[in-house]
Formats: structure tokens, sequence, C-alpha cells
């Protein structure tokens, strides 16, 4: 069973450590939960783990501040090898990973919209992932390094990219020769969002109002 304990018994939300079975052993995770909206969950992807990486990532703190001013439901987990999480780290199998836990979240957790976002290294894999993912609703990718690896995108919305305009692991010149790809800049901001955390929590918090106003599947079903 999950562990879990109240976060802020004001606004009904909890937090569940839990263990979610994927194709390296278990992954360690935590689920932010929240009343609000039952159906819609954000999925947080961490950067590289041979650098520190991990779920408890200082960016991946900001992402969660803002899906949860939102009312979105939020899981981070470690990729495999890191944290709890079995395994051994690949550096290019961690999208299955991904997959999993989405996989979990439509079947444990009657997710009807899923909203992956990762950073860095997470982008990456969230880049290769999303089309494996059901019920996803949207793609937000937080300084990915490019080049992106080239997939074949047959999907009707555009990745949602938000980076610093000072990143020099993310060329905003390839990422305009990137098809599907949309991008909103943090001003300033360099791969770590050094000094621009709080532009970046605003950033992310746009970005999702935009995807809600342009008719969701979310919005559409009253959540």
């Amino acid at each position: 069973m999950p562990e879990c304990y109240f976060a802020n018994s004001s606004t009904d939300i909890f937090l569940m450590n839990i263990s979610i079975p994927g194709p390296a052993g278990n992954l360690e995770g935590t689920l932010n939960y929240t009343e609000d909206r039952k159906s819609v969950f954000a999925l947080l992807c961490h950067p590289h783990p041979m650098y520190g990486g991990s779920m408890h990532d200082g960016i991946l703190d900001v992402v969660e501040k803002a899906t949860i001013n939102l009312g979105i439901n939020t899981i981070r987990f470690n990729f495999r090898g890191t944290g709890k999480s079995d395994g051994t780290h690949s550096g290019t199998e961690e999208y299955l990973d991904i997959i999993s836990i989405g996989g979990w979240l439509e079947a444990d957790c009657e997710a009807e919209n899923i909203i992956l976002i990762g950073y860095s290294f997470g982008a990456s894999m969230a880049w290769k992932a999303e089309k494996n993912i059901a019920n996803r609703l949207a793609t937000i990718l937080i300084a990915p390094p490019t080049p992106l690896s080239s997939l074949a995108r047959n999907e009707k919305d555009k990745v949602q990219v938000i980076s610093g305009d000072l990143d020099p692991y993310c060329e905003l010149d390839q990422l305009s020769q990137t098809e599907q790809v949309e991008v909103s800049l943090v001003l300033g901001a360099n791969h770590f969002f050094s000094g621009k955390t709080e532009q970046l929590q605003q950033a992310i918090i746009d970005v999702i109002e935009k995807l809600y106003k342009q008719g969701t599947k979310a919005q559409s079903r009253g959540n």
C-alpha cells in the first residue's frame, strides 16, 4: 500500500510515497494529490542521474508548485538506478520507465489526462516516450538538450518547449527547425534557470493555461 500523509489540509492536498513496477524493476516515486482535478495528472521527469539528477531536483520543485497551484495532481519518480529505484542507469532506455508510469496512472489512478513534463535529460526521455502515453494531454519539455532525436510524430498538438535564451545546451535555431514544436522563452535564463525560477514557474502556468483555453479534453470534460 502507498504511504500517504497530508501536505496541506487547507487545500486537500496530500502526498503518497509510491513504488511502481517498471521494465527494470520497481520505480520509486511520490504522488502529490489534489481533489481539484481528480483525473488530470502531471508526470514529471528528472534530469540526468549521472550529474546528480533525481526526482528531488530543484527545477521539478518549481514545476510542481506550478501544477499544484493549478489544481493538477503531480507525480515524480526516479528513473531506474536512481534513489531507491531498481535497475541500472542506461542513458537511452529510461523513456520506457516513463511509459510504465503513464500506464500505472491510467490503470491505478484512472488518469484521463496526462501532462508529460520533462527537464533536461528528462525532457529528452519524455520526447521519446510521449507517443506511447495513453491519454496524454500535452507534452512540455523544459530546457531539452538539442538536437532532439529524430522521431516520426503524427500528433495534432505541438510539443511545448520552455527554454532560457542563454541556455548553451538548448539551441533555439535547432528547435526552430524541429516540426511540431512551440517555444516559450525565459529571458536571461541559463540551463539551470539560475535566478529565474519565478519566471520559469509563471511560464509553466502560462503554457498550461493556454492549453486549456485552446480546448483540451480535460476542459471539455469539466475538470
